[in-house]
């Protein structure tokens, strides 16, 4: 069986035979990951490697931690884990969000909106200033947004990287899916429906790049500047809304 790994470096290696992570420095919380796995697992929890790497013993308990250690961010989960989390699929809408500890759940709910907009003038303004102020306005929803994982981006590259040429091709799929992605996530959090369609965010931005293509790109512009972009901006304001009303009701 081989196995991938998260290095020290906080990035993906792989795939290893048992003999090849003989020489990694594999060590107790080590995540590893194979075929057959639903998710990232430590070292320790996997009987054939504490069996074949002759894991180090796990360092005893400390006698005493401080009140304010213990409320510290940075041991947000049970396990130690903290924010960014370098699990590749967390924003899966299939996985199991019961395997994050509940310290760890609230430190991943902790957005910063406190004002809700109204989706109706966010769809005035996109169309008023010729989708600036969409680009604007959902990125800094970026910044709003806790960095649950390592792969998460703030207002200004999800705003500079819609002005460069040529590799704005590819960021505004980036740019789109990941706002539905994390947005949905805090709603699965919650165990509310997810409000945002991912299928919308890839259908709209694939109309937009159509537009490149001639003649028949003034059709599928029009259709994704008037009509998708308008409808997801509206899910992902209207679901920003929600979160806002819930923190303040708080």
């Amino acid at each position: 069986m081989e196995y991938y790994l998260i290095d020290e470096k906080n990035q993906q290696t792989g795939p290893f035979t048992i003999e090849q992570l003989k020489t990694k420095g594999v060590q107790r919380k080590t995540k590893v990951w194979c075929e057959g796995m639903e998710n990232w697992t430590e070292a320790e929890q996997v009987p054939e490697l504490i069996d074949s790497l002759n894991l180090p013993p796990p360092p005893p308990p400390p006698k005493y931690q401080s009140h304010a250690y213990r409320g510290s961010s940075q041991q947000a989960g049970s396990t130690g884990e903290s924010l960014p989390l370098y699990d590749p699929l967390i924003y899966d809408p299939n996985y199991k969000l019961e395997s994050l500890s509940d310290s760890l759940k609230e430190e991943c709910k902790k957005h910063r909106f406190m004002e809700p907009f109204s989706p109706a003038l966010c769809v005035i303004l996109h169309i008023f200033t010729l989708g600036i102020f969409t680009i604007i306005h959902c990125g800094i929803m970026h910044d709003n947004l806790p960095k649950v994982s390592h792969k998460d981006f703030g207002a200004g590259k999800a705003i500079g990287f819609r002005f460069i040429p040529i590799y704005n091709i590819y960021w505004i799929f980036v740019f789109w899916e990941q706002l539905a992605r994390r947005i949905n996530f805090q709603f699965r959090l919650r165990s509310k429906p997810v409000p945002v369609s991912v299928a919308l965010a890839d259908w709209a931005c694939i109309l937009r790049i159509m537009g490149l293509i001639p003649y028949l790109g003034y059709v599928t512009v029009v259709i994704a500047f008037f009509v998708l972009f308008p409808i997801l901006f509206a899910q992902v304001r209207s679901a920003c809304n929600e979160l806002a009303l819930e923190a303040f009701n708080r």
